[in-house]
């Protein structure tokens, strides 16, 4: 898959795995032969792999892959790729889908540049997240360098004519972060406009490209948005209740990924902006808003429900506001006609759902009432591209590739809530969790697989955790997998999003426990076998799981987990996030987070676990998973480790040999649990 984000190459990093194994068959048909360990990984107690578990691992993987929109191209064609695909066109005057002969590169948040069929994109300059902005000309396939500097290029936007670039910098040292202006036409010496502390999100330029808007935001919470000079960087707060409120506007901090929040109109008066409210009913969720800047009036778009706008587009006359709301992880698209003043929902499929997350994009025909988006089945048979008439709100299929056939397992997805010991989160009564399983499941009690997401203020559908070959593979022996969206997770409500936040961080492993409670009521799911699996701060559930209910699980496995509080509360690379994570001048919290780290608690631990670590990751360091291994080896404990030492947080540096060796030795780890 080539046109990535930095969220989408975070969130499907071990279905990569798989993707980087069908291309390399070679690798694989080596590995078979039984050649272990072809590259660098450095490993602690993992017997020497037979290997026997990759075939099948690589014949789990989902034929279809996905469906990406990229942008318009000059001609005024949509354009977007399929898979590794070429670049492909569809003319809506026409109604052709054709192949061209572009192709994008491997590399993460590529975007269009207006105008010329040239395009701009990052490049990791290392192996833990460094990226250098780039302009790929498509004449002569070369790359140049526009921007290299400081830590690495986090958030980037193409004026809409073409003509220039911003580029937002971050510096891990000073926590001052700086945004950038590079000319694409005539000079391209990069101008520094102004810096920061927190962190900066592009959103849109005025008409006469004289100004930029940004969301700043300080904290992981909270943004507010400022009109930024592109001659000088003066900057200054647009709405003025913005200068003293908090306002929320969606889990989108400026160095994960791009989500369009704030749209100008072409004549720079009507603003569009996606934010809670003022009123006590407008604080739980995000809303969509209108704002005419000239006159100060603003409305309401979204209907009153709870549910966040996720993203949304204008249509070129600015009559229709076409936009995704999330309700408890369901996605439906509206559109509010600004004319009749009505909102209609007119896409609202939970079998074949909006694409909402990573790098899928809804976006509205530069000439046309015409807006496009991406559907993803859940049954895994593929995507579509779709399009809605904004006249007359009819839908229909543009491509579909969903397979007939797959060899993939069917899967079965449903979704419930369970109670914990709090009466009520906010608007929450319980936690929402999603539940996969095979279609063909029988009387049997069957294994269970608890999925942690990552975050932690994020959440997870069911669609990724599906493509998942690893979760493909557990699925195909019998086990059921479920996935809660736990206490601080996004998309149901603020209140709830803030549960876990600073001391009331051991909540979320409360919620645990009552899981465990809910499970054992299922006649279905077998209570003696159940194993935690979770990335990133994912991670950190599996481990303090472990700690917090040692006879309950058989075991678990850590993929670039967080083990240590405060060490990532000491990370730069997280400066901002002291409301989340715990603010260390706070009286006591530093020891708080040290008496919860894992690290310090791995006596505790009685069963099987899995580490994986990247040796050059910047989010979470090394240093207290290593610490915690050795800890565990030398009291007799039984850890298999795994860290690729080049690698960031994921894959990013890794050898195809080792992605997998890695990815082997995590099934043959679930066969230790028998799972």
């Amino acid at each position: 898959m080539k046109r990535l984000t930095r969220k989408l190459w975070k969130t499907v990093k071990w279905t990569l795995l798989v993707v980087v194994g069908l291309v390399t068959l070679t690798v694989a048909i080596l590995a078979v032969t039984g050649v272990p360990n072809l590259g660098q990984v450095v490993t602690r107690n993992v017997p020497r792999v037979s290997w026997s578990n990759l075939m099948d691992m690589l014949g789990i993987v989902p034929e279809p892959q996905a469906l990406l929109i990229h942008g318009f191209g000059k001609d005024g064609a949509l354009e977007f790729v399929h898979g590794a695909g070429p670049l492909m066109k569809y003319d809506a005057t026409t109604g052709e889908v054709i192949a061209t002969t572009r192709t994008l590169p491997f590399a993460v948040d590529i975007q269009p540049v207006p105008g010329s069929d040239d395009f701009l994109f990052l490049q990791d300059r290392s192996t833990d997240e460094r990226y250098d902005l780039m302009l790929q000309r498509t004449s002569t396939g070369a790359a140049e360098t526009l921007l290299s500097t400081g830590y690495g290029v986090y958030q980037y936007r193409v004026a809409p004519d073409g003509s220039l670039v911003v580029a937002y910098v971050i510096d891990l040292e000073t926590h001052r972060h700086t945004l950038y202006r590079v000319d694409l036409e005539g000079d391209r010496t990069p101008k520094a406009l102004c810096s920061f502390g927190g962190h900066l999100s592009i959103q849109a330029f005025d008409s006469g490209l004289r100004h930029a808007f940004g969301l700043h935001t300080e904290d992981d919470k909270t943004a507010r948005l400022l009109r930024i000079d592109l001659a000088d960087g003066t900057h200054e707060v647009v709405f003025a209740e913005e200068r003293e409120g908090e306002f929320y506007h969606g889990n989108d901090p400026a160095w994960l990924f791009l989500r369009t929040r704030f749209v100008l109109g072409k004549d720079d008066e009507l603003a569009f902006y996606a934010r809670t409210g003022e009123a006590e009913d407008e604080r739980e969720f995000v809303c969509l808003w209108e704002r005419n800047l000239r006159t100060g009036e603003s409305r309401r778009l979204s209907p009153p429900q709870n549910a966040d706008v996720c993203q949304f587009c204008v249509s070129h006359d600015e009559r229709h506001v076409v936009y995704v709301m999330v309700e408890k992880g369901h996605p439906a698209l509206h559109v509010f006609d600004r004319r009749e003043g009505r909102d209609h929902v007119v896409y609202d499929d939970r079998g074949d759902v909006i694409a909402h997350q990573w790098v899928f994009k809804i976006v509205a025909d530069p000439a046309k009432n015409v807006a496009y988006f991406v559907t993803a089945s859940t049954s895994l048979s593929g995507t579509r591209l779709m399009s809605v008439d904004l006249q007359t709100r009819e839908v229909a299929t543009i491509v579909d590739r969903r397979a007939a056939t797959s060899t993939s397992p069917a899967i079965v997805t449903t979704e419930f809530e369970y109670p914990t010991s709090a009466p009520a989160i906010g608007v929450m009564q319980g936690i929402h969790t999603y539940k996969l399983s095979p279609a063909t499941t029988g009387p049997q009690k069957h294994g269970v697989v608890i999925l942690f997401h990552g975050g932690p203020d994020t959440s997870l559908a069911p669609l990724y955790a599906a493509t998942n070959p690893l979760v493909g593979h557990i699925l195909s022996r019998g086990n059921i997998v479920l996935i809660p969206n736990y206490r601080g997770s996004w998309g149901y409500g603020t209140t709830f999003e803030r549960a876990d936040d600073g001391r009331n961080r051991e909540s979320q492993i409360e919620d645990v426990g009552a899981l465990l409670e809910w499970i054992e009521q299922q006649p279905d799911l077998d209570g003696e076998r159940i194993a935690v699996y979770g990335e990133s701060w994912g991670g950190y559930f599996v481990t303090q799981s472990l700690i917090r209910y040692p006879e309950a699980f058989v075991g678990g496995l850590s993929l670039v987990g967080v083990t240590g509080l405060k060490a990532v509360a000491q990370t730069r690379f997280f400066c901002g996030w002291e409301r989340e994570i715990g603010d260390l001048s706070a009286p006591g919290m530093a020891e708080f987070l040290d008496s919860i780290s894992p690290c310090n608690n791995s006596e505790k631990i009685v069963r099987p676990l899995y580490m994986f670590v990247g040796g050059q990751d910047p989010r979470v360091v090394p240093g207290p998973s290593r610490q915690m291994a050795t800890a565990m080896e030398q009291a007799g404990q039984e850890i298999w480790y795994v860290e690729i030492p080049y690698a960031g947080h994921g894959i990013q540096g890794a050898s195809p040999q080792d992605l997998l060796y890695t990815a082997t030795t995590m099934m043959e780890f679930l066969d230790r649990l028998g799972m």
